[in-house]
């Protein structure tokens, strides 16, 4: 059972029961303080905290979800067994908590939902449910059913979660509880039907700054569920954050090193060089004509920085772990087999047996993790979706959830111990070997470590996917382009200290700072944004990222 302190959300319906409580029910009234609780709690990490547009945006998403509810059911429903009794249970703080627990469960349900329904995922194996008809119970005395696969999701229960073998909420509802649209006009007629007010749930553009939606709030303020499944996409765009803001508050991870971990210091330089790394893995997965994630995140300018970075620091050092073991969840797409029906007519018999495959494949291994389609209309050719599992998805979720990805991160935040006879005086100078899979030696220096290379990352914003096809447009825009100056090259030669001859590791390219005082093949020069010293040497450089060989 899913649950917040007090509060449970086993299915769809505990969800919306819980929204309802807080739309027209007795939370209503706590609505306000749960707005000054998260205020306060964001306050640290954001610059700009507006607690009327906080409150405001929250019962936007509460209307949004009540249109939807008072279409899909006979009656709607405050109240039930999933929302405690006991006045002690429902306080500002554990209404807060629940809601940020529920909502990457909620909204990755809502987006396969979505896709289930929307003839515009087609070629991603969805669409199928378009045609049923929500509310039909059983069969007619042909035997069809016409509630089809629609009917069982909204009907299915944890005790039922068979269907399609979803690792999602399902519906939860009763029988008799869903409204039969074919008869009553304020119903949904159709699968299809659904559309308006589905889009206008999953829709980001218009949540723009929706500090409850934010992949931040959803992964580090709830007392737990942060880690889980649905909110593990909403985890690597909040790692993706702070690998842009941790390039400028190396201060900030040392103290907090020192307050929590004792005796250990973080390597900042090669924590500086990981997220290099991971920023380009993330570039390839939140892209246009890729993946997204439910939540919404700010950009690296809306943070504020040494207060994002310490919060999100120390959160990530006690979850990855959690984070990593729900991503291995995820099995490699396997649809060799079908590459050569792209060639052939667009009707060949193999093309429907294609699409039920991949859409297996994401309601197994995308929807359920809190990874989502970027928009409804993002791919022209049937062997689009393919290539993009095959070239991006499989290579970075193999990378990200093993010890050179995640794993690496982690060790790097819960830092290195300090040297046996280590004077508190002194400063730890951390040095890099060329193989980036090998440990780091730590030696006892006067002074702090020089960070030598860094990256220019690109804000990896949004995606615009809750647009619908009502109206359509492209959904191919630059919204998440990943780093612009980081590529990966098939080049084989090998770079100064790096060796690929072993097969475990790749090289990309990415420009970054050098300032080991050798300016004689520098683009140009810029003043040392990291210690205020010397000039730093901007250029192209060719790294090694190192690839899981299990």
């Amino acid at each position: 059972m899913a649950s917040a302190v007090g509060f449970y959300f086993d299915n769809l319906k505990d969800c919306l029961v819980f929204f309802q409580w807080l739309y027209g029910g007795a939370g209503k009234n706590k609505l306000l303080d749960v707005v000054k609780k998260l205020c306060v709690l964001l306050e640290p990490c954001y610059k700009t905290i507006n607690e009327d547009k906080i409150r405001s945006d929250l019962l936007k998403f509460l209307f949004k979800v009540d249109a939807f509810y008072g279409k899909l059911v006979r009656k709607k429903s405050n109240n039930g067994p999933s929302i405690p009794q006991d006045e002690s249970l429902t306080t500002p703080e554990k209404i807060l908590d629940a809601l940020l627990f529920c909502l990457p469960k909620f909204y990755a349900a809502i987006y396969y939902l979505w896709y289930d329904v929307n003839q515009n995922f087609k070629m991603q194996g969805g669409g199928g449910w378009k045609n049923d008809y929500p509310g039909y119970d059983g069969k007619d005395v042909f035997g069809r059913n016409w509630g089809g696969d629609l009917q069982k999701y909204l009907t299915g229960t944890s005790k039922h979660h068979n269907h399609n073998n979803v690792e999602l909420l399902l519906g939860g509802f009763q029988e008799g509880d869903i409204k039969y649209g074919y008869n009553d006009s304020s119903g949904f007629y159709q699968g299809r039907s659904m559309l308006t007010e589905l889009a206008n749930l999953v829709d980001k553009e218009s949540t723009k700054w929706n500090l409850v939606r934010d992949v931040f709030s959803t992964t580090a303020l709830p007392t737990h569920g942060g880690s889980d499944k649905p909110n593990a996409a909403n985890v690597l765009a909040v790692i993706d954050t702070l690998c842009e803001t941790v390039k400028t508050e190396r201060s900030v991870l040392a103290l907090e090193v020192h307050e929590g971990l004792e005796k250990r210091f973080i390597d900042w330089q090669g924590l500086v060089n990981h997220c290099q790394f991971l920023r380009h893995s993330f570039g390839k997965l939140f892209k246009g004509g890729a993946f997204s994630f439910t939540g919404y995140r700010r950009a690296s300018n809306e943070v504020k920085s040494a207060g994002f970075t310490k919060r999100a620091a120390a959160w990530l050092r006690g979850h990855l772990d959690h984070v990593m073991e729900a991503l291995d969840g995820i099995t490699p797409y396997r649809g060799n087999k079908y590459l050569s029906i792209f060639d052939k007519e667009k009707h060949h018999h193999m093309i429907n047996s294609y699409y039920a495959e991949l859409g297996d494949y994401f309601t197994k291994n995308v929807f359920p993790y809190g990874f989502t389609l970027f928009g409804d209309n993002i791919y022209t050719l049937p062997n689009d979706p393919h290539k993009t599992l095959l070239d991006d998805w499989n290579n970075e979720i193999k990378w990200l959830k093993g010890e050179n990805g995640l794993g690496k991160l982690k060790n790097l935040l819960e830092g290195l111990k300090y040297p046996i006879g280590y004077n508190h005086g002194e400063g730890i100078n951390v040095t890099q070997p060329n193989d980036e899979s090998k440990h780091h030696v730590v030696t006892a220096t006067g002074g702090p470590s020089h960070v030598t290379n860094i990256i220019e990352g690109t804000t990896n914003d949004n995606d615009q996917d809750a647009q619908s096809s009502i109206p359509k447009k492209d959904y191919r825009e630059s919204q998440h382009e990943g780093p612009t100056d980081v590529k990966k090259t098939s080049d084989s030669a090998t770079t100064s200290g790096v060796d690929t001859s072993d097969g475990n590791s790749e090289i990309i390219e990415r420009n970054g700072y050098n300032d080991d005082g050798d300016d004689t093949e520098c683009n140009h020069k810029v003043p040392d944004m990291h210690d205020g010293s010397d000039d730093a040497c901007y250029h192209h450089m060719r790294v090694q990222r190192p690839l899981n060989t299990d």
